[in-house]
């Protein structure tokens, strides 16, 4: 009588599985994005959408920039706010934040209150992972 693969190996055959399936479908989009680059009628960057043999195929070509911030900070002083290239982006530090939410005194819960009301908090994406043991 063959016995039942446990719910945790169906887990690691899976991710193989979908590993290997990621880097097939990897090699078919390699190979669509160079038969269709081949005809030049991709644009160099953005999104283009062809149809051919009956499908409609979009192509999204990003650009991805990144700044050296340190020298970018030097240059920016002199540089007139109107042709500044940088956005600024307010991020969390959960550590200060679980810091300021722990202030014993009266002044420290009044901060945590004001600035708690400005933070949303979601619960994030789950994730198992499971290794084989080692004998």
């Amino acid at each position: 009588m063959k016995k039942e693969k446990s719910i945790y190996e169906k887990l690691l055959i899976a991710k193989i599985e979908e590993q290997e399936a990621k880097e097939n479908r990897i090699k078919i989009e390699e190979e669509i994005f160079r038969l269709l680059n081949e005809t030049g009628n991709l644009k160099t960057e953005g999104q283009t959408t062809i149809t051919r043999d009956g499908f409609k195929i979009t192509v999204k070509r990003p650009q991805n920039y990144s700044i050296d911030e340190d020298a970018y900070r030097d240059i920016a002083r002199d540089i007139p706010e109107q042709y500044h290239i940088h956005k600024w982006k307010l991020e969390i530090d959960p550590k200060k934040f679980k810091f300021v939410s722990q202030l014993p005194d009266e002044m420290g819960k009044n901060y945590y209150k004001r600035i708690s009301d400005c933070v949303e908090m979601k619960i994030g994406k789950i994730s198992v992972n499971v290794e084989r043991e080692e004998k």
